[in-house]
């Protein structure tokens, strides 16, 4: 089947990130366009769709034609009426929070800390102060090569620890703990998991590095030395701007990544700009 609508698509970077202009919330049911995103989807491994402002039930339906939209793992972050939606904002309504504000500014990959994370993520910008929110974006396969030559050798054998406790927030239960008794805590309720270090990607089949120092404990095949080495060298491709895709948010951007892949944070937001986004995390389609 094609399609007759006319859109504007191009490569964010090399290898990494494809965007779409002039497609409408109506044009992502077209299955030609849709067919479009999840080929971009599967080899650029990151897709955004500038200004296609959908429904909670619309952004789902798009979930679904990607994969299977699932709950967040933490319920108290889902949507009271559409719980596959998570909502992260900094807002108050009648003295209450719309959603769960600070969400992700630390660089990461989605749900590592699980043993079966989420496939696919799907983001759309509801309500964006002009100038602040930004998502850093970085591509996993290339942070693998900027890793010495010797590490990401033996990184291909190796596996790495991750757990919830390095990021998890501290609960009204858990006021009075030491910080050890804490993360046992969280250990317990979210069990590390272990996940290969460098595997590889389905549909490309390149190897990428998986596990950033916000949700990985450490590489176990590494010492002590050598996991500063793996995770030093991950930071200093990170903080440096050329090696990152900044996405500068308008209203109604859909913002789409493989979890594995691509290593993102948010950007400090000031408490006077007000931000909206609505989530989904999909499961690969079996």
């Amino acid at each position: 089947m094609t399609t007759t609508k006319e859109f504007e698509k191009t490569a964010i970077r090399p290898g990494f990130g494809t965007e779409f202009r002039g497609l409408t919330a109506d044009d992502l049911t077209d299955p030609a366009v849709i067919d479009q995103v999840r080929e971009s989807l599967a080899t650029t491994h990151l897709v955004v769709v500038r200004e296609a402002a959908m429904s909670p039930e619309r952004q789902i339906a798009l979930a679904r034609h990607i994969g299977e939209p699932v709950p967040f793992n933490i319920s108290r972050y889902r949507h009271a009426t559409y719980p596959e939606l998570m909502i992260s904002s900094n807002v108050m309504r009648d003295g209450k929070p719309v959603g769960v504000s600070r969400v992700g500014n630390f660089w990461h990959q989605d749900s590592s800390y699980l043993p079966d994370p989420p496939a696919y993520t799907l983001l759309q910008g509801v309500l964006v102060p002009e100038g602040h929110g930004d998502t850093l974006f970085a591509s996993a396969i290339e942070v693998l090569e900027a890793q010495p030559s010797d590490l990401s050798e033996r990184g291909a054998s190796a596996y790495a620890d991750h757990r919830h406790s390095r990021r998890f927030r501290f609960r009204p239960e858990h006021v009075g703990l030491s910080l050890p008794e804490f993360r046992a805590a969280v250990d317990a309720e979210y069990p590390p998991a272990v996940h290969p270090l460098t595997p590889r990607d389905p549909d490309t089949g390149k190897r990428f590095a998986y596990g950033s120092a916000g949700y990985t404990e450490r590489v176990l095949e590494f010492d002590a030395n050598d996991n500063d080495r793996w995770f030093g060298a991950i930071d200093a491709y990170l903080n440096e701007p050329d090696n990152v895709y900044r996405h500068r948010w308008t209203m109604g951007d859909i913002v789409m990544w493989k979890t594995s892949i691509a290593f993102h944070s948010a950007t400090t937001l000031p408490d006077t700009a007000e931000r909206i986004m609505h989530r989904v995390s999909i499961r690969a389609a079996s």
